[in-house]
């Protein structure tokens, strides 16, 4: 992919993030009954943003140079940062996107993006508040919200509750980033629906794996480490 490539792509998906559809298109699992012309709109709004993010994300190529490489980083950037706006006015309007307002595929389309709004930390932490509030009345995903306790303590600078915020060593192993209390991780995992940290940590690492095969083997692996 050339350098005119990449700049079409991100010219491409930032010129997208205002031409929301006026309807919606597909289906969705446990989608709200009989939505309102708005309610469609916003479900539309935010799929709009969640195909934008997920498009620039999967714009790398197996084999790409450091400029295409970096070049799709600096797109992504600009695209995240493009987003926050939108998706905050969204908050303003509607508070944090509920499943009976938009249904749970596109509650957590949002959640998703807010999770890569991490150059807007105080954002963040407002949408977490309202969250808070969704969960407690059923109304979001507590796996969801732990993860996004984590970000925003990792964006603050402090030590994670869930152990969801990874780093990566030169030899393949996952960690996750520093943790309060380890000793009672996998206890606060399971109130909110996690898995073990061990088992978590593999499945990432297995995952990292079978993404980046050709590099492991090329250092002499055949298979992801595991804990």
């Amino acid at each position: 992919m050339g350098k005119k490539n990449v700049t079409e792509i991100a010219v491409f998906l930032l010129a997208m993030i205002t031409l929301v559809p006026t309807c919606q298109s597909g289906g969705h699992e446990a989608l709200p009954s009989s939505p309102t012309k708005d309610t469609a709109a916003l479900i539309a709004e935010i799929e709009a943003l969640y195909n934008n993010d997920q498009a620039i994300q999967r714009a790398h190529q197996v084999g790409e140079s450091a400029h295409t490489r970096d070049s799709l980083y600096a797109a992504q950037d600009s695209i995240f940062r493009a987003h926050m706006p939108i998706l905050k006015r969204i908050f303003g309007e509607h508070g944090f996107p509920t499943y009976d307002l938009v249904g749970a595929d596109v509650s957590e389309k949002y959640w998703i993006l807010v999770q890569h709004c991490d150059h807007f930390p105080e954002f963040q932490r407002e949408v977490l508040a309202g969250m808070k509030e969704a969960v407690e009345a059923g109304q979001a995903n507590p796996k969801n919200y732990a993860y996004l306790i984590d970000r925003v303590a990792m964006n603050a600078g402090e030590p994670l509750v869930y152990g969801t915020q990874l780093q990566y060593s030169s030899d393949f192993w996952v960690s996750p980033l520093p943790t309060r209390d380890s000793a009672m991780l996998d206890k606060r995992r399971a109130a909110v629906g996690l898995p073990p940290i061990e088992t978590y940590l593999n499945e990432v690492m297995e995952m990292h794996f079978q993404m980046n095969e050709t590099v492991y083997r090329e250092r002499g692996l055949d298979s992801p480490n595991r804990y």
